[in-house]
């Protein structure tokens, strides 16, 4: 039986589509408890919310200005421009609540949720509204504005195990996926199949790769999808489903630059490519698009992962490096450790002047051939992924709401949430991942696993690609105390990279005096840095050169320490004397 009680609820959320269809969810389990219930949400101009939510909310919302914006922006607040536009964007939250005094707010994260969250934290503080909040959080690692909410919160939903929320207000309730997308739950998934190839013209018997990148799009999935079409459409079966991300007022724009690298390879394409490769900005009709796909390829996001759980299907996973707590690879090896999909690290080849992260695109194309081939680990894939998705979340959230405004009076009993197996690289800050890595190297921690290499090679490849004074820096001690030499040439051209901070050229000679790599173009290089301006990149290569040719005079004969100045007879006197004081405070 339905709550007769006429509550309105305030949603606020956005920026993109991960952060704004869990509020669709919540607000059609919502619909399903209350009579009546009046909705709003808050977001900004130009973003997924702009779009989405009128469509979602079409038919069933009380008001034709369902969707309300106010100003906001990232960055820091020491920025007079960034204060402005939160400030602003402060004032018309505060005048939305005082107006429209929701009984409860429902915030799922992005910079756009910030004035509400705010402005509803401290208009309750005054008495001036009584609305209670909920958040939801999606990841292991809080987003900023959600960690920012916390403190207002009366009740955090989270999605992810592990999640640092306070005990007294963290429920665990699963990702809550709009019910349209769950293409199981509508109707056997063979007819679904067929009836949704025959509206997206694709024949019954196609192979069919469904690739995208979120609302606003992934460039490293948008250029390595089409880096691969070569390959993958050498099969004249396989079909691409490309969705490369909307054009928000950003930088980047998926869908030109789609078309541009396209050109590139479009001698290398089959005749009929443009009859098997169709790509498209925005996907409206996404519960098309999964039941037509035999495999998806997508970021490591929550909500991609677990709306390709919920319709059991097989996955290539390609995680967003570089982002706080690592949540995507986590995400991505929680599913890939239980069989439900297939991991591909991004990376960056320094040495060829990218700065970019992408993947290697024959190994992609041949993971994806290979599993396209092979109908039977699909669906063992697909089936273990489906196992995963708990249906009931939208309306654990709702009820969890209902309970707050005092409309139920039994309290929610959360979903079981799994234990996250711990990781010795996930998440962890390039300095535990030097201390982890002479652990393993004196034997006081076990070796390495593959994956675990894979891992510390997919958060290095990340470090030497920023441009911050420190970040390339780490990320040359993490791949000298690893001993990586596949990533030697990184270490090398970051010795003598003027472009660079003298943190960095200075951290590059460490590294290659730890990796144990002796010969002549290490040398070489080691020997240029030492005409750098920067004294502690100087000194840091006159270590580096003793350590290396000590470690082989200990290897021949221990006896020719004794003659070590032979050794450096092509060096001055004065780097002679700067190695033996620089090596005695070693």
């Amino acid at each position: 039986m339905k709550i007769s009680k006429k509550r309105k609820f305030l949603f606020t959320g956005g920026g993109t589509g991960g952060h704004v269809t869990p509020n669709i969810a919540i607000s059609e389990a919502l619909r399903e408890l209350y009579d009546v219930p009046n909705y709003r949400y808050v977001g900004k101009q130009g973003k997924a919310e702009a779009s989405v939510v009128p469509k979602e909310w079409k038919g069933y919302s009380q008001n034709e200005k369902s969707v309300l914006y106010v100003a906001t922006t990232s960055g820091s607040v020491t920025n007079p421009k960034v204060l402005f536009q939160l400030v602003k964007g402060f004032f018309k939250a505060c005048g939305i609540l005082l107006r429209f005094k929701p009984d409860a707010i429902i915030a799922t994260g992005g910079y756009v949720s910030a004035p509400i969250i705010v402005a509803g934290g401290i208009l309750r503080k005054c008495r001036l509204i009584k609305s209670k909040l909920f958040i939801h959080e999606a990841n292991a690692e809080l987003g900023r504005m959600n960690a920012l909410g916390v403190k207002f919160a009366d009740a955090v939903g989270t999605s992810f195990p592990g999640a640092k929320v306070p005990k007294d207000k963290k429920i665990f309730v699963g990702y809550p996926i709009r019910k349209r997308l769950l293409v199981d739950q509508q109707t056997d998934r063979e007819t679904r199949k067929k009836e949704a190839r025959e509206r997206l013209r694709i024949p019954e018997d196609a192979k069919v790769i469904f690739a995208f990148g979120g609302s606003q799009g992934a460039r490293t999935i948008n250029r390595g999808v089409v880096d691969a079409l070569p390959m993958l459409l050498s099969d004249p079966k396989v079909y691409v489903l490309h969705g490369t991300g909307k054009n928000m007022g950003g930088a980047y724009v998926g869908q030109d630059d789609v078309k541009s690298r396209l050109a590139t390879v479009q001698d290398e394409l089959p005749t009929d490519y443009a009859t098997r490769y169709f790509y498209t900005d925005y996907i409206d009709n996404m519960d098309d698009y999964y039941a037509a796909a035999d495999l998806v390829v997508c970021r490591g996001g929550a909500g991609s992962l677990v709306e390709i759980c919920g319709n059991g299907l097989a996955s290539i996973c390609i995680p967003k490096a570089n982002i706080a707590g690592d949540h995507q690879a986590v995400n991505a090896m929680v599913l890939q450790n239980l069989g439900a999909t297939r991991v591909v690290f991004e990376r960056v080849d320094i040495t060829s002047g990218e700065t970019i992260e992408t993947v290697e695109p024959i190994e992609f194309a041949s993971i994806a051939m290979e599993l396209l081939n092979d109908p039977a680990t699909r669906a063992k894939m697909g089936a273990i992924a489906r196992q995963q998705y708990d249906a009931t979340s939208p309306m654990l959230c709702a009820k969890v709401i209902a309970n707050l405004l005092g409309d139920i009076t039994e309290e929610p009993e959360p979903l079981v949430e799994p234990t996250l197996q711990d990781s010795r690289v996930l998440g962890k800050s390039a300095d535990s991942l030097c201390a982890l890595l002479r652990k393993v190297e004196c034997g006081q921690e076990d070796p390495l696993t593959e994956v675990e290499r894979q891992l510390i090679l997919y958060k290095a490849d990340s470090l030497s690609a920023q441009t911050s004074l420190v970040t390339p820096a780490r990320a040359c001690r993490v791949l000298g105390t690893g001993k990586f030499t596949e990533r030697l040439d990184v270490l090398l051209m970051y010795a003598v990279d003027q472009s660079k901070s003298g943190f960095t050229r200075r951290d590059a000679c460490k590294g290659l005096g730890w990796m144990g790599v002796l010969n002549q173009p290490v040398i070489d290089r080691l020997l240029e840095v030492t005409k750098d301006d920067y004294f502690e990149a100087v000194t840091e290569a006159l270590v580096a050169i003793y350590t290396l040719l000590n470690q082989r005079w200990d290897e021949r004969d221990k006896d020719r320490k004794k003659t070590a100045k032979d050794v450096f007879s092509d060096l001055s006197n004065t780097l002679i004397d700067k190695i033996a004081g620089r090596c005695y405070y070693y």
